[in-house]
């Protein structure tokens, strides 16, 4: 057993779980590192996408309910106020995405 000096790592540490583990693979890919951390990182991946996903499932979903309320709104509105409507919705889903 390789004992290490490990400091408190938080998921806000400078250094990811990822690099942990790449670098305990570099030294010995049978390290006891890599046995620990490989299922944490792995968690934390599924844990990340789960969440990713839910995030932009509701987001779809409210511009989804946004545009269909403003075209329940507007029944008269032309097709090029639609379009603009529904492009500055989508935009700003796309924002909100890549915050």
């Amino acid at each position: 057993t390789v004992e290490l000096y490990t400091p408190a790592i938080s998921m806000d540490s400078p250094i990811s779980l990822k690099e942990l583990l790449l670098l305990s693979m570099m030294r010995n890919s049978e390290d006891e590192l890599v046995k620990l951390l490989f299922p944490v990182y792995a968690a934390k991946s599924v844990i990340d996408f789960v969440t990713n996903e839910d995030k932009l499932a509701t987001e779809r979903n409210a511009v989804i309910a946004t545009i269909a309320q403003y075209v329940k709104d507007h029944p008269r509105a032309t097709e090029q106020e639609l379009q603009t409507f529904c492009w500055k919705e989508i935009q700003i889903f796309a924002d909100k995405i890549n915050a």
